[in-house]
């Protein structure tokens, strides 16, 4: 089967990591790379060419919006809409954010959505609030894009555009491939969602694993900032930026071991024993962190209770125990 990957990329950081993993883990679909590069910096270009092929989307200005995420969804889009008429209606596409991709063999998720068992595989954010498609990994096909596209919002003519998505944190918050979501309200198409699976956490959003089979690092090119950040907490500029670079610095360490790794995903499946986080990050992790709990929405926080409490005591994490227990 044929299957066309939309991934944009903002640096080369994940490029050779993500393309690894995807090499491995979808090795029995005939893959169609569409990385989406700023076509303003020919340098990344020549990276991305080298690492995918000669599939580079290098026509697709950066958007001027502000909204980062208006900036990546419009990319998305553009070179979605340029790509399709040459796409046969059986083909599959599948979405992936820079830092995304499978660490298990997915060819079950393929088949699933090239059968019609399925309309839409997707992550699915509760632990972020959200109960809406993410497109960190989202899979589907060019048939099911055409049918569901007559759902469209009448102020989008993309599924891949940002639009109104449920969140417990924001209840007003857009999203990329949020029309893809009103879509799949609208019709009442089928969808499967895969929710995060991590037995162990050092944060409850960031570093996750859907579905025992897609690993989303979260805010891979840019500082770790989500929404129990920006909605569910009530900290001063300043604080949340000292709590993103605390987040970066162990997201890096991560990144660096996912680089040499295969099986990096061992820390977070309960299959490789885990320490403390380093105690130069853990102190100030714990300080701005535990606050966050105090001003989260209460489902939200039944939500990360829940799903510890199941979570042997042996495989807990220090941290994020204690961080719970104050929940």
């Amino acid at each position: 089967m044929k299957l066309h990957i939309f991934t944009v990329h903002l640096n080369p950081k994940w490029m050779e990591i993500q393309k690894r993993f995807v090499s491995r883990h979808l090795s029995k679909a005939q893959i169609v790379w569409h990385p989406i590069v700023d076509s303003r910096y020919p340098k990344l270009h020549r990276i991305s060419d080298k690492i995918f092929g000669n599939s580079v989307i290098t026509g697709v200005r950066d958007c001027d919006h502000a909204w980062l995420s208006m900036r990546h969804a419009v990319k998305l889009s553009l070179a979605y809409d340029s790509l399709s008429p040459n796409m046969g209606d059986d083909d599959l596409v599948l979405v992936l954010d820079s830092d995304a991709f499978p660490i298990r063999d997915a060819s079950a998720l393929l088949e699933k959505v090239a059968n019609d068992e399925t309309t839409v595989v997707a992550v699915q954010r509760k632990e972020n609030g959200d109960s809406y498609a993410h497109p960190a990994f989202c899979l589907t096909k060019k048939r099911n894009l055409d049918w569901l596209s007559q759902y469209l919002p009448e102020d989008v003519d993309s599924p891949w555009l940002p639009h109104s998505v449920y969140s417990i944190l924001n209840p007003v918050k857009r999203d990329t491939a949020g029309a893809l979501y009103q879509c799949l309200l609208k019709s009442r198409a089928k969808w499967t969602p895969l929710n995060r699976t991590n037995v162990i956490d050092y944060f409850p959003v960031l570093f996750g694993i859907y579905g025992n089979i897609v690993y989303h690092h979260g805010c891979g090119s840019r500082r770790p900032l989500v929404d129990i950040h920006r909605i569910g907490v009530k900290f001063s500029r300043r604080q949340l930026m000292n709590m993103a670079d605390s987040y970066g610095a162990v997201g890096e360490a991560i990144y660096q071991r996912i680089k040499v790794d295969d099986e990096f995903y061992k820390l977070f499946t309960g299959e490789e024993h885990v320490g403390p986080i380093s105690p130069r990050y853990e102190s100030r992790m714990m300080r701005l962190t535990l606050g966050a709990y105090d001003h989260l929405d209460e489902k939200f926080t039944k939500i990360l209770k829940k799903s510890f409490e199941k979570v042997p005591r042996r495989l807990r994490h220090p941290l994020l125990e204690k961080l719970t227990r104050m929940t």
